[in-house]
C-alpha cells in the first residue's frame, strides 16, 4: 500500500513526534511505501531510511512552540500536497491537516481527553 503520515514534526523529540516515527518505521519494514509530509527543519529523514518524504511549508516554526498561523499554513499545505500524491491511505494526527482517511485524535480516548493523572 501507498500510506500518507501526516504530521508537523518527525523527530524524537516528544510523545507524539516518537509516535510517528515508529509507525513510519514498522510499516516499512511491512513493505509499504511510505509517504511522510512534514516540516523539513523539523523532520530527520534518518530516523526512516526506507520512507520518502515531503517537505511542507510553514510560515514562523518555532521549536517547542506552535502559533495558530504555523498550524494553519501547515494544515492547508499538507492538505494541497497530500492532494496531488496517489496514495491508498492517509494518517493524520490532529490538527495537522484535515485530508485524511484517519485522523489521530492525541489524548483523547474513550473516556474524552484526560484532565489529570489517572488513579
Amino acid at each position: 500500500m501507498r500510506i500518507g503520515l501526516v504530521y508537523r514534526h518527525f523527530n524524537l523529540t516528544g510523545s507524539l513526534q516518537r509516535y510517528t516515527v515508529e509507525l513510519a518505521r514498522y510499516l516499512s519494514r511491512r513493505d509499504h511505501e511510505v509517504h511522510v509530509f512534514s516540516i523539513a527543519s523539523t523532520t530527520l529523514e534518518s530516523l526512516a531510511p526506507g520512507c520518502t518524504f515531503h517537505p511542507v511549508p510553514a510560515k514562523h516554526v518555532q521549536h517547542g512552540v506552535w502559533s495558530v498561523r504555523e498550524l494553519w499554513s501547515f494544515a492547508s499545505a499538507a492538505a494541497r500536497q497530500v492532494a496531488r500524491e496517489p496514495l491508498d491511505v492517509v494518517h493524520a494526527r490532529l490538527p495537522s491537516t484535515w485530508e485524511a482517511d484517519v485522523l489521530h485524535l492525541a489524548g483523547a480516548g474513550p473516556r474524552g481527553p484526560r484532565t489529570g493523572p489517572r488513579r
